[in-house]
């Protein structure tokens, strides 16, 4: 069936546009910088919960960012965003070890709670989707982008309802692709929310 020229431009702008909102809200760019955020909140102005939020960013994002870069680069993986579901397991639970790793030395370290909370709720979500990925490929970034807007919810109150809808935005960017059906998106967000909003209200 051939798609009619005028429908086909606005479809190729939506995809690209949903290509743009993907690559921008990818999981690590989400991640990342959360708990620089919300570290440099509770102990400003002192630099403490900022550079303490560095080291969780590194060892909670930076580090298995790298290692997704890395199997991509090896051809262990056909992209960063790891879109076949079998390519995820490795990556995935290697990275919740090493998040894990960050929270034991923030924990013993004294880092300000709010680092130690959001690494928490990440190593938590991790927990809870590996099993998941195991059978089904539930959306890293809807998960990702919904639990840091829960997060936010809890850190910063009410104004931070602003995120939401880039958590709504990236859910359609994914479905828009076609690298996730609704379900997936939409068990991806719940997940998130799930995991990151309890983990962060009761150690932050």
């Amino acid at each position: 069936m051939t798609i009619p020229v005028e429908a086909a431009e606005p479809r190729a702008r939506e995809s690209r546009a949903a290509r743009v909102v993907t690559e921008v809200l990818s999981p690590f760019h989400v991640v990342i910088p959360l708990p620089v955020v919300v570290g440099w909140h509770q102990t400003y102005p002192a630099a403490t919960g900022f550079l303490w939020g560095l080291f969780a960013a590194v060892s909670g994002g930076v580090l298995p960012y790298g290692l997704v870069l890395w199997r991509v680069a090896r051809g262990k993986a056909n992209d960063r965003h790891i879109t076949r579901r079998e390519q995820r397991l490795v990556p995935l639970a290697i990275s919740v070890a090493l998040v894990l790793g960050g929270v034991v030395v923030l924990l013993l370290a004294g880092a300000p709670s709010t680092v130690l909370a959001v690494q928490g709720a990440l190593l938590g979500m991790g927990v809870v989707m590996l099993p998941i990925t195991r059978l089904w490929k539930i959306s890293f970034h809807a998960a990702a982008v919904a639990g840091a807007a829960a997060i936010l919810m809890v850190e910063f109150g009410p104004w931070a309802w602003i995120c939401w809808p880039f958590a709504a935005l990236v859910g359609w960017s994914r479905i828009m692709l076609r690298d996730h059906t609704p379900a997936q998106v939409a068990a991806g967000a719940v997940a998130g929310v799930a995991v990151c909003w309890p983990v962060y209200a009761l150690i932050g």
